[in-house]
């Protein structure tokens, strides 16, 4: 029986979990690692690989961090990422406008300026202070960018959500299939990859990680498994139509109603060390 094909409105390859900036309401938790590292150029070329091998198409392929451009062989994963830009609609790399790119990585992305743009989240003058010089790099490179506002103005989404609070939220199977259907990372189709592992979002991964619900394929995939390619798919498909994953019970959503915060507010080492002893 043929096999009905896998799209993905969006993926995030996780490809460091170091950065420049300590944010508080960081989506991928960065500062609350004692040791955030690069992942290994093999372990990730080969999570694309395997991700690309069990999809059918992709819309947008995000790689970031952390801070990407903090990985030494950044230039050597987009290319591999590129080798599969017939299934992607775009390829995103997210910075943070603090750090610039290397004369090969920009020389990489105005090769393959068809297929990338750049997103910069400038969180203003102060933290993001090289936006400037980045905007004009891309712009001599005819790089294509975007600038995600979240200082002064206009802030995107009006704001970040708070999802460090992982205790239980939601009672009723009625509650947490409501709250589930109005999140924005559950429309669509949007996962994450993590080594191997595919997350419906890295909200998920963080709560398996911290052990709040069990690594299983309700929560996650694993790309590497002994399962035959079209197991995994089905287990992709199961995944994604599923109402909610059991992490959803720990967390707010990504919904419009809920509050907002400043963007990229600095933890403190005290903040930190506070926030582990909560988990």
């Amino acid at each position: 029986m043929k096999q009905t094909p896998i799209h993905i409105h969006q993926c995030a390859l996780i490809i460091s979990l170091r950065c420049t900036l300590k944010c508080k309401l960081c989506l991928v938790f960065a500062p609350y690692y004692e040791n955030p590292k690069d992942y290994e150029l093999v372990e990730v070329n080969k999570s694309i690989d395997t991700f690309f091998s069990l999809i059918d198409s992709c819309g947008t392929f995000n790689i970031q961090g952390g801070e990407p451009l903090m990985h030494k062989h950044l230039p050597e994963i987009i290319d591999r990422v590129i080798v599969y830009k017939e299934k992607i609609g775009k390829i995103f790399i997210t910075t943070n406008g603090t750090l610039l790119p290397s004369v090969q990585l920009l020389e990489l992305l105005r090769r393959n300026c068809d297929c990338l743009q750049i997103n910069i989240s400038n969180y203003g003058a102060s933290l993001s202070k090289r936006v400037p010089e980045l905007v004009e790099m891309l712009q001599n490179a005819e790089v294509p960018y975007r600038i995600i506002n979240y200082s002064d103005g206009d802030i995107h989404f009006g704001g970040w959500l708070d999802f460090t609070d992982h205790t239980y939220k939601h009672q009723t199977e009625e509650a947490l299939i409501n709250n589930a259907k109005d999140c924005g990372y559950r429309k669509g189709g949007n996962l994450a990859i993590r080594l191997g592992e595919l997350y419906f979002c890295y909200r998920v991964a963080r709560r398996v990680e911290l052990g709040i619900v069990p690594k299983d394929e309700h929560s996650c995939i694993d790309m590497y498994s002994a399962k035959s390619n079209n197991e995994k798919r089905q287990n992709i498909r199961d995944i994604l139509n599923a109402p909610y994953t059991p992490a959803c019970a720990y967390c707010i959503g990504k919904r419009s109603d809920a509050k907002h915060y400043p963007p990229a507010i600095q933890v403190t080492k005290e903040e930190i060390n506070i926030g582990v002893e909560k988990l």
